[in-house]
């Protein structure tokens, strides 16, 4: 197993709290990630986790990326609002995985005074994460490692029609189509 993917959510005792807690766990487990050779990716998700590229900077950005790492996550990144450029340029020295999925907010109640917001998971050209942005970027930094198609949609009647649409379409992006 070379890498674990985990995702940080904020505890109770709030952002900065949790981030402290967490590298502690951190630096007590690195003697047995440099013992077996394993890598913990940390993704960002969006909501109250380490949701964006900084917050994965600041929590990993002290490790070396072969214990320590971060798995970019192209849609949740694009829901707290971080250009895609950006977000690599930040967390380009710990890269380990770049996740392409693709979300949009919807409202839920559009009949309320005051309005509620809910993700919703589609295609890869439909949401708020440019994946030829995304794909640009890699390149010109020449990224060689994994990018990982989640195949995560709302409508879950659709997974098998989205993924293939989406796989052929973050393929034309990589060889420049």
């Amino acid at each position: 197993v070379p890498i674990i993917r985990i995702m940080v959510g904020v505890g109770p005792e709030g952002y900065l709290a949790t981030i402290d807690r967490v590298q502690r766990e951190f630096d007590a487990r690195l003697p047995l990630l440099e013992r077996y050779g394993v890598t913990v990716g940390v993704q960002n998700h969006s909501g109250p986790m380490v949701a964006n590229a900084m917050g994965l900077r600041n929590l990993v950005g002290k490790y070396d990326p072969r214990c320590f790492a971060a798995i970019w996550d192209a849609g949740h990144e694009a829901l707290v609002g971080e250009p895609p450029e950006q977000a690599l340029d930040i967390i380009w020295s710990h890269l380990a995985m770049v996740n392409l999925k693709n979300a949009v907010w919807r409202r839920t109640n559009p009949d309320a005074p005051v309005a509620e917001w809910q993700h919703y998971w589609l295609r890869g050209p439909d949401g708020l994460a440019s994946w030829p942005r995304v794909a640009a970027e890699l390149q010109r930094r020449q990224y060689t490692g994994v990018v990982c198609l989640t195949a995560e949609y709302t409508d879950e009647a659709r997974v098998e029609e989205f993924i293939g649409q989406d796989l052929v379409f973050a393929k034309g992006l990589f060889r420049n189509e």
